[in-house]
């Protein structure tokens, strides 16, 4: 890996490991469910794209797969471990 540079790679990891922790523990109880599912899904992408990049040994394959697979396990594993995803109650309900 010689001569390719890994900062993209590590911002893309931190930043989108940060967005998580920011949507999981804030945003999971102030907004609807499917925009907390659909952030944490994307985020999730995000950061295996990063590790994809900073690994910069697997094919184009491999990055695919684990961004399709933390696009689907991210959401779960909050969902796991905090709780429900999204406001427990309407904006308008009492």
């Amino acid at each position: 890996m010689s001569g390719v540079h890994r900062g993209p790679g590590l911002a893309l990891v931190t930043g989108a490991a940060g967005g998580i922790v920011l949507v999981a523990f804030a945003g999971r109880v102030r907004l609807p469910r499917a925009v907390v599912a659909a952030l944490l899904a994307v985020l999730g992408a995000l950061l295996a794209a990063g590790g994809a990049y900073v690994e910069g040994e697997g094919g184009p394959a491999q990055a695919v797969a684990a961004a399709v697979a933390l696009a689907v396990l991210t959401p779960l594993h909050v969902r796991a471990l905090l709780g429900p995803l999204g406001r427990s109650h309407p904006a308008g309900a009492g």
